[in-house]
């Protein structure tokens, strides 16, 4: 998928939004609500004349200018921005859509005219008893000579009282609930035996209830073949969905500017508001969601040319958390807004009145669920639809990948694989696996070609990990590739490249990492291991805690305090220790878990007048702070989506093997498919904004604040993905497996009641709650975000 914007694209927004800017401020706004007209028709004929862009996505044959749905969804977040009360959605994305899929005489006539401004449409579908669903309509048409004749009630026909034309979906054939059928006439509003009763919406736009009192039309204002409109209809509102929730991403971007700058400005107790943190986290979870709105409407704009089930089963992943992300934005803005947020006054409150009346459209979250695990949740069916579109090129090294790990993911591997509880296998394992993509040139994607990475581009990244993850692999120990390395190149000197880099490649050298100290866990500045200078070495004295696979290691790159200074983070340096040094000692600190052998996980060493010469040091002294905070930002910006599928799949595997206390499969019980189906398109979100971003990083490449954004979202659902399981396998989570890789291994079999599968899920929840902590708490990653948002969302 290309997330970038074309040039025209580009400039079609930026024109827009000047547009915008200058004609439809909020009083302007509000007057257009309050008057007879209840909007601004001279708004929508500069639209057509002026800028020229009503036909922005009409094909040129037509008389548009060529776009697509991206083009919509540019715009509609421009008129989500500023609550824009014309009918562009149901005119131009909705109307528009059908005479353009549907074709035809109507069509050919109509479409100049609309792109000319001409016509105002407006689609009359929803009943009482079918709302969103088309093949719900009862609403009849009755052949009657040459024409038809329309009997019904329509409800809820959104911009019907600014309508020009009304698009009625009618039956001519079958009965309610039948697909087949359905079709769509054109019929002027001001029709003899049309009836509108108006009134106003909650975002300030009208609608009406429409009765058809034996509304004669001609053959000639039928769209396409009688009975066949259901495809279309289908696709239509696809897009429309997609338009409306990028509309409803323009309205939280503003919610959360304005309120950023509130919480900037507001004093409370003496201080901004912005100074409180509880305020703060509050911000950095709005704009987390928003984020993730922004990506998943991207994402799944990109995609509406799938088959039509993939294409139902992204839409509806995206009106959910769309929906959600839209509702948590406007009900904290109003909150940290206080008394104000709950008044006229402020375009906060309106802004949320938008998005809650989008969210009342197209089908609420239950609808989207349940259509979601339709398709999603079906038995072979594809665990993504989210790839990117991949060229020849691309295509072939996703099978190049596929067959390698056909070969070198052999069982033993396996075995240790699905028994493991934290995704690494044990050390004779895990040297195994990692020398053979070594041997491959894979064990490094990020890496530069330069200093013996594959030198990958974005998408051949993307591919490597998707496929790995979706096959299972191990995960690879990340202290030495993923992170002391990308130091080494970024501030080590050639001498230091040359001497460590080759090792760490190959895996002829383990690491681990020396942060975290009993009195300083996340708060680093505060650490106290002393490295004294004694002529060309160091000497350590201290301790370094929760190092993971310490017991493994042959090196410890550590932050120390080589001087006390004023601000603490000045006085921390950056060393490479190696671990067979005298001095050092290590004590394994056993974890909820229960790991033993293998699988032992995180322990605390020892420093006792440890000598380190000074050429271990990278970067001057006192530099320790800044690379430090490089490397977090490779530890914490990682990909979380490809690894969350294949948990997510194991979590379904459970629901599919497992039953209720009726007797049915948890993956049939309605409470427990809603919850499966929340989960899968929480991370299709997660998914769609790792993947606009990624997909723009170069290899090597830090990521900055935003890698906390990542960490955030991928641990929250490790932790949560992990306990559903817990909660699936019910009493079967009772009998504890402490040494999964007993019997592989040759050692003494552990009393196992539960299969081999089953037995680590337990221990992986317990486990994950070190998901949480690491690499800096949730709650340090959310200070972080803090102040990038603050000096970024507000400008």
């Amino acid at each position: 998928m290309e997330f970038r914007f074309t040039e025209e694209q580009n400039l079609l927004r930026d024109t827009l939004h000047h547009f915008l800017a200058d004609r439809y401020d909020f009083e302007t706004r509000r007057a257009a609500t309050e008057s007879a007209a209840g909007w601004r028709p001279e708004t929508w004929r500069a639209l057509a004349g002026e800028l020229n862009i009503l036909g922005a996505c009409f094909p040129e044959a037509l008389g548009g200018l060529g776009g697509g749905a991206v083009d919509h969804m540019i715009m509609m977040e421009e008129f989500g921005n500023v609550l824009f009360l014309e009918p562009y959605l149901e005119t131009m994305v909705i109307g528009g859509g059908l005479l353009r899929s549907i074709g035809g005489p109507v069509a050919a006539e109509l479409v100049p005219r609309t792109i000319a401004g001409e016509v105002t449409l407006a689609l009359a579908m929803d009943e009482s008893d079918a709302r969103c669903v088309p093949a719900g309509t009862r609403l009849r048409a009755r052949r009657n000579g040459d024409g038809y004749v329309l009997a019904g009630s329509k409800k809820g026909v959104q911009a019907a009282p600014w309508a020009s034309h009304l698009l009625v979906v009618a039956r001519s054939d079958g009965a309610p609930g039948d697909e087949h059928g359905l079709s769509v006439w054109l019929v002027e509003r001001e029709a003899a035996g049309v009836s509108l009763l108006a009134y106003p919406t909650i975002d300030g736009g009208r609608a009406a209830d429409i009765e058809f009192n034996n509304v004669q039309v001609p053959a000639t204002a039928l769209l396409g073949e009688a009975g066949g409109a259901a495809p279309h209809l289908a696709k239509v509102l696809d897009e429309a969905i997609c338009a409306q929730c990028a509309e409803s991403v323009g309205a939280m971007r503003r919610m959360l500017h304005d309120t950023v700058r509130y919480a900037m400005q507001r004093r409370q107790f003496g201080m901004p508001l912005a100074a409180f943190q509880v305020l703060q986290h509050r911000i950095v979870d709005m704009f987390i969601a928003v984020e993730q709105a922004g990506a998943m409407t991207h994402a799944a704009t990109l995609k509406l040319d799938l088959p039509a089930a993939e294409r139902a089963r992204i839409v509806s992943a995206l009106k959910v958390q769309v929906d959600r992300a839209a509702r948590q934005v406007g009900q904290d803005a109003i909150q940290i807004h206080g008394g104000m947020g709950i008044t006229e006054e402020l375009s906060l409150g309106h802004h949320f009145r938008r998005v809650t009346a989008n969210a009342a459209r197209f089908g609420g979250s239950d609808f989207h669920l349940r259509r979601y695990a339709a398709h999603a949740l079906a038995e072979g069916a594809a665990e993504t639809v989210l790839d990117p579109s991949y060229n020849t090129e691309e295509e072939s090294f996703r099978r190049e990948v596929r067959d390698w790990i056909g070969d070198a993911f052999d069982p033993e591997l396996k075995q240790l694989r699905e028994r493991t509880k934290n995704g690494y296998l044990d050390k004779a394992g895990q040297v195994r696996w990692q020398k053979k993509l070594y041997e491959k040139g894979w064990a490094a994607p990020g890496w530069p070609a330069e200093y013996g990475g594959p030198g990958w581009t974005p998408m051949q990244r993307y591919i490597f990990l998707s496929e790995t993850a979706a096959s299972g692999c191990p995960l690879v120990s990340p202290m030495g590739l993923a992170m002391v390395a990308y130091v080494i190149m970024e501030f080590g000197t050639p001498e230091q490249k040359e001497r460590f880099l080759p090792a760490i490649l190959a895996s002829d050298v383990f690491w681990c990492q020396g942060y975290s100290e009993p009195e300083s866990g996340s708060d680093l500045a505060s650490l106290r291991m002393k490295a004294e200078r004694d002529g060309d070495h160091y000497v350590l004295n201290g301790s370094k805690i929760w190092t993971t696979h310490a017991q493994w290691a042959d090196w410890i790159f550590c932050l120390v305090r080589t001087s006390r200074e004023d601000k603490p983070q000045q006085g921390i340096s950056f060393l490479l220790v190696d671990m067979s040094s005298p001095g050092i000692s290590v004590r394994p600190l056993p974890s909820l878990d229960g790991p033993v052998d293998g699988e032992q996980e995180v322990n605390q060493v020892f420093f006792e007048n440890v000598r380190v010469p000074v050429e271990n040091r990278i970067a001057d002294e006192g530099m320790g702070w800044t690379c430090a905070k490089y490397l977090l930002q490779f530890e914490r910006g990682v990909a979380y989506a490809p690894l969350l599928r294949h948990q997510f799949r194991k979590l379904k595997e459970l629901a599919r093997e497992y039953r209720n206390e009726s007797g049915a499969l948890l993956i049939d019980d309605p409470v427990f498919r809603h919850r499966l189906a929340d989960l899968g398109t929480q991370i299709d979100a997660l998914d769609a904004t790792e993947m606009r971003f990624f997909l723009g990083v170069d290899s090597g490449e830090a990521i900055g604040a935003l890698s906390s954004m990542f960490k955030l979202r991928g641990t929250e659902m490790q932790q949560l993905l992990s306990e559903v399981a817990v909660e699936a396998i019910g009493a079967d989570a009772l009998p504890f497996v402490q040494d999964g890789f007993a019997e592989i291994r040759g050692r003494p079999a552990p009393v196992r009641t539960t299969p081999a599968h089953v037995a680590p899920v337990a221990p992986l929840y317990f486990n994950y709650r070190k998901t949480s902590i690491y690499a800096g708490t949730n709650e340090i990653q959310r200070n972080i975000l803090a102040k990038h948002v603050f000096t970024t969302v507000a400008g």
